[in-house]
């Protein structure tokens, strides 16, 4: 793939385009969003955050971006308009939603209706983290039947993790520790990627992605460029074309 081939760039979010360490977007990264969208370049964010986790996604940069990838691929957004929407099979969260409650893993469920609830109190360290990314904290409700777009549970231990993964032929599973989001099968940020694609009538080899986290793998092994930024897990820096300490750098040089 030639880097004149490239059309779109996608990025994940969390230290990727957002510092935790700094609590904002890099004056110097958003130099370089700017750029690559004077340059012609159509802009996507691809996350594991829903639209209310993003409150602190800077007001000046909304304009920049085309699309929105979110829930880990199972939502595409597009000037407001949702594109796709994909929620996990009805049989399989009445199967797994007990088995969760049987072991007292606390969850996060979220519908279709972008309706989240937690199944049982998750404790203060989940919830001030929730409060944080979200400016509320969402209530403690049972599961009724609602269609579930994703299951993020928080505090599983690896024997808990594993009666989750027996349905791994059900579902996609992102872990982080001991926390994990459960979205419907075959839904990853590759998916995303794919149907970002297909809005923009554009090849997947024909976008760049930026990202730093395991689930990033599978978008950057199917895009035309795959980028892990300096602080990425080690796995995904192993199927990453280029690691970089500057996204900045990185940007200009690939493609402005």
């Amino acid at each position: 793939m030639k880097q004149t081939d490239i059309k779109a760039v996608l990025f994940d979010y969390d230290d990727t385009l957002y510092s935790h360490r700094d609590k904002q977007v890099p004056p110097l990264t958003k130099e370089a969003l700017f750029a690559l969208k004077e340059n012609g370049y159509l802009l996507g964010l691809c996350t594991s955050r829903f639209p209310s986790e993003l409150q602190s996604f800077p007001k000046d940069m909304r304009p920049l971006f085309d699309a929105w990838i979110e829930g880990t691929g199972c939502l595409l957004y597009s000037k407001d308009k949702c594109l796709d929407s994909q929620v996990i099979a009805q049989d399989t969260v009445e199967e797994l939603l007990p088995v969760l409650d049987e072991e007292e893993i606390s969850y996060l469920w979220t519908t279709d209706q972008m309706e989240e609830h937690f199944s049982i109190d998750p404790g203060e360290n989940v919830k001030n983290h929730v409060l944080s990314w979200r400016g509320y904290c969402p209530t403690i409700q049972a599961w009724h039947g609602e269609s579930l777009l994703c299951i993020t549970y928080y505090h599983a231990d690896e024997l808990q993790i594993q009666k989750i993964l027996a349905y791994a032929d059900r579902i996609k599973l992102s872990r982080w520790g001991s926390a994990g989001q459960i979205n419907a099968k075959g839904i990853d940020k590759a998916y995303g990627l794919r149907k970002f694609a297909e809005a923009f009538h554009l090849d997947v080899k024909q976008i760049a992605v930026f990202g730093d986290g395991a689930n990033d793998i599978s978008m950057v092994d199917a895009a035309g460029i795959g980028v892990a930024v300096a602080n990425a897990n080690e796995e995904l820096q192993k199927h990453a074309v280029i690691v970089t300490r500057q996204l900045k750098k990185a940007a200009f040089t690939m493609l402005v």
